[in-house]
C-alpha cells in the first residue's frame, strides 16, 4: 500500500512484495520519489494497483495525496497477464478501469491517464474491451516490449539486438493503426512505457542485472530513432528501468557506473530537436534468421537515420544562427558490424551548412561492455566544407548525431 511509503522512514514497516518475493523496506516512497524527480526534471508518473487487488479507495487517496505534484498516472500494470497479483479478465478490467478513471478524476480533474493495453491484438484482443468501454477517458495507451533472445551465439545477438528496433516501429505503428480503428474518431496516442534488450543472463539469481555492450547503446539509438518518426502516434516512450534491475547506471558500495545505455541516452539528450522531419534513407539491409523461436527480420538497414529540428531562438547574449535560431540534428546509426559506410547526404528545403558539429558513440570492440573503459567512449568531431549536398563515413557500430546551424 502507498501509505506504507510515507512519513518518518524509521518508522515505516516492512512488508513482503509477493509480487517480487522480496522484502519492501519502504526506504524510497512517495515523496521520495517526487523529490527524485523533481532533482533529474522529469515528470513522475505513478502506477496505481487497478488489478482485482486494488481499490478505488486506495487509488484517490494517492491522487489525493500527490494533488498537482503528479500529472500522469498508469491505471494498473500488465493486468492481462496470468504472471501479475491481480491479474483480470479483459472486460472485467476495463470496467474496472472506467470506475478508477471517473474516481480519480473528481479528485483531481487535471490528472493524464495511461490505460493498461498490448500490441495489436494480442491476449485474446485485450484491447477491444478496454478502448470501447473505457476509451473515452483514456489519455494514453500503454504498451510494453522487450527484446530477447536464448542464443549465445555473439555475431547473432549483435545482429538480432541492433535489427530490433526495425521490428518495434512496424509493431507500434500497426498497433497504433490498430487502436485508431477501434477508437474512430478520438485518437488515443501510445505510451511506449516498458522497453529494452532483456537476455536470459539477466533472471532472478542475477538480480536481473543485465551486462549491457556497445549493441545495446545502437539497439536504444534506434529506438529513439523509431520514436521521431512515430512521434505522431507515440506521445510517451520510457526505458525500463533506471538502476541496476536492467539498468542504465549501475551501483555497488561505492560507485554509480554507467551502462552503455547511459551511453545512448547521452548521445542523444540535448542534441535532438522538438520536431520531427521527413527522412529518405536508401541502404544496404541484411536478414536475421530465428533462433530459438526468436522473431526473425528481413531487410534491416545498415543505415538508420532521424532527422529533428529545433526552432527556439538562442538566448539572450548568444550569437544567432543564420536563419534566426534554426538547428538540424541527423541522428546516423552504421548497425554494420565491421565495415564503415560513407553516405552521401542531401538537405532539400533548407540552405546549406557551411560546417557542423557532431558527437558519436563507438568502441573499438564491438561487444564492450563498459563505457567507463578506454573501449568505449562517445567523441566530438567538427565537419567543414559543407554544401546542400555532401558526404560522411560513419564507422562501424556507431551512433552519430550531425548538427547544423541553418
Amino acid at each position: 500500500h502507498w501509505k506504507d511509503g510515507i512519513g518518518d522512514p524509521d518508522k515505516r514497516p516492512t512488508r513482503w512484495d509477493y509480487a517480487w518475493n522480496a522484502l519492501e523496506y519502504n526506504d524510497f516512497g512517495t515523496d521520495e520519489y517526487l523529490q527524485f524527480c523533481k532533482e533529474v526534471k522529469c515528470d513522475p508518473l505513478v502506477c496505481i494497483n487497478a488489478g482485482s487487488l486494488g481499490t478505488i479507495k486506495e487509488a484517490t487517496g494517492w491522487v489525493e495525496y500527490c494533488r498537482g505534484k503528479v500529472k500522469y498516472w498508469d491505471i494498473g500494470n500488465e493486468q492481462y497477464g496470468t504472471w501479475q497479483l491481480g491479474h483480470m479478465d479483459a472486460e472485467s478490467f476495463a470496467r474496472k478501469s472506467l470506475q478508477f478513471i471517473k474516481s480519480m478524476r473528481k479528485i483531481d480533474p487535471g490528472i493524464k491517464v495511461v490505460g493498461c493495453g498490448v500490441m495489436l491484438d494480442a491476449f485474446n484482443h485485450w484491447n477491444d474491451p478496454l478502448i470501447k468501454i473505457a476509451g473515452k477517458e483514456l489519455d494514453y495507451l500503454s504498451v510494453h516490449e522487450y527484446t530477447g533472445s536464448g542464443s549465445k551465439d555473439p555475431d547473432y545477438l549483435y545482429n538480432f539486438i541492433v535489427g530490433a528496433p526495425t521490428r518495434i516501429e512496424k509493431l507500434l505503428k500497426d498497433t497504433a493503426e490498430y487502436i485508431n480503428k477501434l477508437s474512430p474518431g478520438r485518437k488515443i496516442p501510445l505510451a511506449f512505457d516498458e522497453w529494452n534488450v532483456w537476455l536470459p543472463e539477466a533472471n532472478n539469481e542475477s538480480g536481473l542485472e543485465m551486462p549491457y555492450r556497445l549493441r545495446d547503446a545502437i539497439y536504444a539509438a534506434g529506438v529513439f530513432n523509431a520514436m521521431h518518426r512515430l512521434s505522431d502516434d507515440v506521445k510517451m516512450a520510457n526505458l525500463a528501468q533506471l538502476v541496476n534491475v536492467l539498468g542504465l547506471i549501475y551501483t555497488d558500495q561505492t560507485r554509480a557506473i554507467p551502462t552503455p545505455l547511459h551511453a545512448a541516452f547521452q548521445l542523444y539528450n540535448g542534441h535532438t530537436g522538438e520536431e520531427a522531419l521527413k527522412v529518405n534513407t536508401e541502404s544496404p539491409t541484411f536478414n536475421v534468421t530465428s533462433v530459438n523461436n526468436a522473431p526473425e527480420y528481413k531487410a534491416v538497414p545498415y543505415i538508420d537515420c532521424s532527422a529533428t529540428i529545433s526552432r527556439s531562438k538562442p538566448k539572450a547574449g548568444t550569437c544567432e544562427s543564420r536563419s534566426g535560431g534554426l538547428k538540424l540534428y541527423l541522428a546516423v546509426i552504421n548497425r554494420h558490424p565491421s565495415e564503415e559506410i560513407e553516405c552521401e547526404i542531401m538537405l532539400k528545403g533548407f540552405p546549406p551548412a557551411s560546417s557542423a558539429g557532431g558527437r558519436r558513440a563507438l568502441a573499438r570492440q564491438m561487444n564492450a561492455e563498459s563505457f567507463t573503459s578506454r573501449e568505449a567512449k562517445i567523441s566530438e568531431f567538427t565537419m567543414s566544407g559543407l554544401s546542400s549536398s555532401f558526404t560522411q563515413k560513419f564507422p562501424p557500430h556507431s551512433a552519430t548525431i550531425i548538427e547544423m546551424e541553418i
